[in-house]
């Protein structure tokens, strides 16, 4: 329940009387200024806010074009932060008789014109006349625009100028008695198990509570809270009693301004499997209405969000992850409001981060584009390369592909995961048999799926090239590493076997391409492919795993792995990694003697 002091009392009071009166009794005839309408449309066009906000309530309500007089005034008080005044003018143009269409027209004309006055605040004179110019072309359609524009801004700056800072709405819903300060913060009487400091603008820090969804999960100390999660499963900590971000805090702990930028940042002293999130939750209708998230970065983050008209609580979370602490004592949130220069240059960056990140997608267009060219040129016209954007790998991979086959003359080549590469290589490969004294080598490609292994077969097939490739269906089957872990992989061992016993027993030059399985099928899948081919091999084959994907952190890791399991076997190997590639890839070379190009 809201106390409201006397004067607000007598206010709230004394405008409910006048709008009975309006509404009850008959207007009086009473003598009326007949220039004043056209004054005041000239006053709301020069943007005279304080002119328009001296005309007296009793001069509006008896004058015959009341409704639109109103709208006038309403537009000065709103524009001078009047936000009451402004509210009973328009609820009073409406009950005179003033169109929607009125009513909206004169509010989008005052939000322009202070997007305007922020732009002169910025400096920004162009964005600045386009707002006045929307202003006044919105407000008072069929006017002169060029020289009522002129005349707005030369009188918007003049108020500038002269410290006139009344461009936002007062704050909704404070209780008369409270302190600026009581506004910004308020310390719920709540038990929290974790506690942080906590920072607004011209408030002393105080400190912040959250509470777990799963309080099984957290220990909390004093200066330290441990966590916890089961399968790496998220856990929420969250400034509400509860620790349940759907619901609002019955006893808010933040209090913000309805319609209002704010930036939230800090650094978050955490140790743990996974990065932290922080967000922001929004509450309207006693439910979450909208919510923003960052993602902390070296132990900082700075989250940028915007309050909704209609906000009725606040509440900010952490996203953890897996196991890990949060060292409280140095953990600290601050809060502040954006000022037009923080938005503009926030808003800014963000700008140049999507055309950086544009540029970067133009120019990764065309390196495909090209490497496809050339690939369709090496392929020839009797063969039609398929859509490369709807299978596994880049076009740039497939030049990749050509290269390593042109330039190292392999004794095999085995492939996990079959597709547009399989193409690329069989090509390759009958290209290179043309040559003098060149043997014929054939392709050995995986796929799980019948599906996908019948489609990679027709593609071969009407190439003319199944003599240099051979598609082995391979379902998924339970294998098993040296350290008892589990995997799902192709059942490929015996056709490895065999497709390197008919390459004879001298020491052969091997092509692994490790495209396959999905990373769907399980962690790290595709980490079975050494092991497999390792051991249908002799101790003197020069054998080279070329891992596609590498941009993903999967694929690093799986790299790492066998680097691991090299060392183990004490197996010479020499790794490159050609991060050009719109996807990276890696290749390890293993008892490489004659190096590869």
């Amino acid at each position: 329940m809201t106390v409201m002091g006397n004067k607000e009392q007598e206010v709230q009071a004394t405008s409910g009387e006048a709008l009975a009166m309006v509404e009850d009794t008959t207007q009086m005839l009473m003598p009326f200024d007949e220039h004043l309408i056209e004054r005041a449309r000239s006053q709301w066009q020069f943007g005279d806010w304080g002119t328009l906000t001296d005309i007296p309530f009793e001069i509006i309500q008896h004058h015959p074009d009341r409704a639109t007089l109103a709208l006038f005034v309403a537009a000065g008080h709103l524009q001078s932060g009047n936000v009451h005044e402004a509210q009973q003018l328009l609820r009073l143009a409406t009950r005179w008789g003033a169109s929607k269409a009125s009513l909206a027209r004169i509010l989008i004309a005052g939000v322009h014109n202070s997007l305007g006055r922020a732009s002169a605040l910025s400096g920004q004179q162009i964005r600045m006349l386009k707002h006045f110019e929307s202003s006044l072309g919105v407000g008072t359609p069929g006017t002169d625009i060029r020289l009522l524009t002129k005349a707005r801004q030369n009188e918007q700056l003049l108020q500038i100028n002269a410290g006139v800072d009344s461009l936002l709405a007062e704050p909704v819903g404070v209780p008369e008695g409270y302190s600026v300060q009581n506004t910004r913060q308020k310390t719920a009487a709540c038990s929290y198990c974790m506690r942080v400091t906590f920072r607004r603008e011209n408030v002393p820090s105080t400190s912040l509570g959250f509470n777990s969804n799963k309080p099984e999960w957290v220990m909390a100390q004093s200066m330290l809270l441990e966590y916890k999660t089961e399968n790496n499963a998220p856990l929420y900590m969250v400034s509400n009693e509860g620790g349940n971000f759907e619901k609002p805090p019955a006893e808010p702990q933040l209090i913000l301004n309805p319609d209002t930028a704010y930036i939230l940042s800090g650094v978050i002293e955490q140790q743990g499997s996974s990065k932290p999130v922080v967000w922001s939750f929004q509450y309207a209708g006693g439910k979450r209405a909208e919510s923003h998230n960052i993602t902390v970065n070296n132990g900082r983050f700075r989250l940028a969000f915007r309050t909704l008209p209609n906000l009725e609580a606040m509440a900010i979370g952490i996203r953890l992850a897996g196991e890990g602490h949060i060292d409280l004592q140095k953990t600290v949130f601050t809060l502040k409001e954006q000022n037009n220069e923080e938005l503009i240059a926030y808003f800014e960056e963000k700008i140049n981060k999507l055309e950086d990140a544009n540029k970067r997608s133009v120019e990764n267009s065309m390196r495909q584009l090209e490497a496809c060219i050339r690939l369709q040129h090496y392929l020839g016209d009797d063969t039609i390369l398929p859509d490369m954007h709807k299978w596994p790998i880049s076009p740039d991979f497939g030049v990749l592909l050509i290269n390593l086959i042109e330039q190292n003359g392999y004794d095999g080549i085995i492939e996990f995961g079959s597709g547009t590469s399989s193409l690329i290589v069989a090509k390759a490969l009958e290209r290179a048999a043309r040559r003098p004294d060149s043997k014929p080598v054939t392709l050995l490609t995986f796929d799980h799926l019948e599906e996908y292994a019948g489609k990679t077969s027709k593609l071969i097939t009407q190439s003319g090239l199944e003599t240099y490739a051979t598609v082995a269906l391979a379902p998924l089957q339970a294998w098993q590493a040296s350290n008892g872990e589990q995997f799902s992989y192709y059942a490929c061992s015996e056709a490895i076997r065999q497709y390197r016993q008919e390459m004879g027993g001298n020491a052969c030059k091997i092509l692994v391409i490790v495209d396959g399985p999905p990373s769907t099928t399980g962690k790290h899948a595709r980490y079975p492919a050494m092991q497999q081919v390792l051991d249908a091999c002799n101790g003197k084959d020069e054998v080279a795993f070329l891992m596609d994907d590498y941009l993903r952190k999967e694929e690093q890791e799986i790299v790492m792995r066998w680097i691991g399991l090299l060392d183990e076997k004490n197996i010479k190997y020499e790794k490159i990694e050609f991060n050009n590639l719109e996807k990276k890839a890696c290749l390890l070379r293993l008892n490489f003697g004659k190096a590869e190009k």
